[in-house]
């Protein structure tokens, strides 16, 4: 008998009535039911689920193979069962209450034997309001590695592995672990994926959900002991098997946000003595892999929560995650103090003397969005005539300092341009309810290519334009251009200028990919740039005003 392409795992325990549509959505495959096997197995269902795995196995005949066994208390030992028995060249993991698209097996085959990946990632969609991973999916990424993308924030199973991997490496579920037994399986194989990984965010590929009778393991396994179990099992696999670094510390982020985050939110509903010493427990746990490193890397939230749960600081921890709660339901971000060129989240407990939290863990400059529209963008002889807005969110206009900043692309020689600053009453009302004032935001500027060089003619490059958008000591920078309005064009524009003893001049104003970002100016060469980003080009030859 040949192998079979694919062999789909199926742990199934009291899945009625969802079973039923996990098989056919495998048996309904594009890629053929002559290259799938479905290896169900029932893991003691009480509820009708064996009958009907049968059942579908009748009519299923050659494809579908059902194994019956005890309960085990978990999907680790049916996963493991069914992956004994598995001949496909490739292994996906399928939970019985989940479905796939229907070209899920046949795009994530192709997209493995196009690249050579060793695993396939495909979009995850919730259903009945599961939450899901969405980090990794924001873009198709055809081969890349668990330490230069967001895999690793998505640690189920439920993925296509190749299965020369799962073999070589002896790879199997745990099955000490009451929860979270999928990580410590996922997180060796995303290691050990020498041939790459690979991520399908283009299609639908899986549909999970959030089951009506609770059935869902996370959803039955209740407290933080289960979960306070298996982190340290992932925190001693990082250290064993990754050294110290950028790469250990790209993982651990996880670990000490959303691991840390949920465990807290089951110590919330401790009694108080448990609560404590499950606290001190984290504190442990976590203490072999935080640094103080890694604050540059994480959110003021993040570094505030790992400051409590550090100190252990009980009543500060349980008071913060009420805030944040609230701060979920909330319409309106929550207000910052501007310091010294600094941005400081007003969380709680900001400059209590009686906590005594450092002002680092409030720090959100480096998080500070930022808005901004261009509403004219003309060339009128030898001057770019700019016009706009752009501010800082939650930074009133007070004290504003925005200036344009024209950098070349190559040699980074930049120039600093005044602005007029310009009323935009109302601007911003239709954010966080009307709660920050925007109202000196407004710009209009103006970029003459003969003078623009401190008096001087802008020399022949690639010039970027950007905004460096300033109120109340702090600044940040963009490329603006992205953003504009309806009646101001991305497309090229060329004039042909003369300059004050130059000569003939071209300058050129148009857009580039990936953000339509700011304006800039270049000679010399008509550079190419993909559309979407503001530019011109000047020269004796030409120039270009580029990327807005």
């Amino acid at each position: 008998m040949a192998s079979p392409t694919v062999s789909v795992i199926v742990a199934a325990y009291n899945a009625m009535p969802y079973v039923t549509r996990s098989i056919t959505s495998v048996a309904e495959q594009t890629i053929g039911r002559d290259t799938l096997e479905v290896i169900a197995v029932n893991d003691g269902s009480t509820d009708g689920t064996g009958e009907e795995l049968e059942r579908l196995s009748d009519l299923y005949p050659g494809m579908l193979r059902v194994i019956h066994q005890e309960n085990s208390g978990g999907p680790s030992a049916p996963r493991n069962v069914g992956l004994d028995h598995a001949r496909g060249r490739f292994v996906f993991f399928l939970d019985a209450d989940d479905w796939l698209g229907p070209e899920t097996l046949e795009r994530m085959v192709a997209m493995a034997e196009e690249n050579g990946t060793d695993i396939v990632l495909g979009k995850m969609v919730g259903v009945n309001g599961r939450g899901l991973p969405a980090s990794m999916f924001k873009r198709t990424q055809p081969k890349t590695d668990v330490f230069n993308s967001r895999v690793y924030w998505a640690l189920n199973p439920l993925k296509l592995f190749r299965r020369e991997l799962l073999e070589r490496t002896g790879l199997r579920f745990p099955t000490g672990l009451p929860i979270g037994e999928d990580q410590p399986f996922t997180a060796l194989a995303y290691l050990a994926a020498k041939g790459g990984i690979s991520v399908i965010a283009d299609y639908d590929c899986l549909f999970c959900t959030l089951r009506e009778d609770g059935g869902n393991t996370t959803s039955r396994t209740k407290g933080s002991e289960p979960r306070l179990r298996f982190l340290p099992y992932m925190i001693d696999l990082l250290l064993e098997n990754v050294p110290p670094g950028r790469n250990r510390d790209h993982l651990a982020h996880r670990h000490l946000t959303i691991e840390v985050q949920n465990l807290i939110a089951n110590i919330s509903r401790e009694p108080r003595e448990e609560a404590e010493k499950s606290l001190a427990r984290l504190a442990d746990t976590i203490a072999p892999l935080w640094h103080e490193g890694m604050n540059e890397h994480l959110s003021a939230m993040a570094r505030l929560r790992l400051h409590l749960v550090r100190h252990r600081m009980l009543d500060e921890t349980l008071e913060l995650l009420r805030f944040e709660r609230q701060l979920a339901k909330s319409k309106v971000s929550t207000p910052v103090h501007a310091e010294g060129g600094r941005a400081y989240a007003r969380y709680p407990f900001f400059r209590d003397p009686s906590v005594a939290v450092p002002d680092s863990c409030y720090d959100v400059t480096s998080q500070l969005g930022v808005r901004h529209r261009v509403t004219r963008a003309e060339l009128r002889g030898t001057a770019l005539h700019l016009a706009g807005h752009g501010y800082l969110h939650r930074v009133e206009t007070r004290d504003v300092t925005t200036e344009l900043v024209l950098r070349e692309r190559e040699s980074k020689v930049e120039y600093r341009l005044p602005v007029t600053h310009v009323a935009t009453p109302g601007l911003g009302a239709e954010e966080d309810e009307g709660r920050y004032v925007y109202d000196r935001a407004g710009f209009e500027a103006v970029i003459d290519i003969a003078t623009a060089a401190d008096g001087e003619p802008l020399a022949d490059g690639l010039w970027d334009i950007s905004l460096a958008i300033g109120a109340q000591s702090l600044t940040r920078e963009v490329r603006i251009g992205n953003k504009r309005a309806e009646d101001v064009s991305g497309a090229p524009t060329t004039r042909v200028v003369t300059g004050a003893g130059e000569g003939l001049r071209a300058v050129t104003l148009y857009t580039t990919k990936p953000t339509g970002t700011s304006p800039s100016t270049s000679a010399r060469r008509s550079t190419a740039s993909p559309p979407a980003s503001r530019s011109a080009r000047c020269a004796g030859r030409p120039a270009t005003l580029r990327n807005w």
